[in-house]
């Protein structure tokens, strides 16, 4: 899908990402997006591709004090990142970090945000949040291995060996920094029940899972 980037633009990119802070790492990201196209490079262990870049900038949006002129509005961008994700996101493994990051792109949202994204896109928040459900169980029933694997999507290693229950809490998280987030405010009781129901009775051994029956049940 992804064809390697000429020599010198690679080059060029791989001094950006080096000059680059951790708070300025959206930004870094944006710009090599706009130059990438269809290209694709490895550095640190980590190939960055026109779909790489955007879950990684789903993952990273500043927050409102944070944000620079000129980066798109939540709701735009939520828009665009969904619409590309269900253009082109196909492997379960690459669905389900992409879905981990919609849930950390929305709990990084103001109040004022949440109301806005959720008003235009309740739809769209919704089918995240049953997504990640359906594939989540998938992942939790499964192969640990495919489990593991999930976060190295886009890293040129592969996890040998690795302690499942933590990767279990790991896939959790997302979902309890999603029930915290203002945006969950405005969903119903029955994507409550929901999630409550999908803990309930499978997955009760998991912590992570633990403290968000309690976030949605005090």
């Amino acid at each position: 899908m992804f064809e390697s980037a000429d020599k010198e633009k690679i080059f060029d990119w791989k001094v950006a990402l080096e000059k680059t802070s951790y708070g300025e790492r959206f930004y870094t990201f944006s710009t090599i997006l706009d130059e990438i196209g269809d290209k694709t490079f490895r550095h640190d262990y980590y190939y960055y591709n026109a779909s790489s870049l955007r879950a990684e900038m789903l993952k990273l949006y500043p927050k409102d004090s944070e944000r620079m002129p000129g980066v798109e509005e939540p709701s735009l961008f939520l828009e665009d990142m969904y619409n590309y994700y269900l253009r082109i996101v196909s492997s379960e493994q690459e669905q389900m970090l992409w879905l981990e990051n919609f849930m950390r792109f929305l709990e990084g949202l103001s109040n004022k945000e949440a109301f806005d994204v959720f008003k235009k896109h309740p739809q769209i928040i919704e089918d995240i949040l049953l997504q990640y459900l359906a594939l989540a169980k998938i992942f939790l029933d499964g192969r640990e291995s495919d489990l593991w694997d999930i976060d190295n999507v886009y890293k040129a290693t592969t996890t040998l060996a690795a302690d499942t229950e933590l990767y279990r809490n790991y896939l959790f998280k997302p979902l309890l920094l999603f029930v915290q987030s203002p945006v969950f405010a405005y969903l119903s009781k029955k994507h409550t029940d929901t999630i409550i129901c999908f803990i309930i009775p499978d997955y009760t051994d998991i912590d992570t899972a633990v403290k968000i029956y309690v976030e949605l049940t005090e």
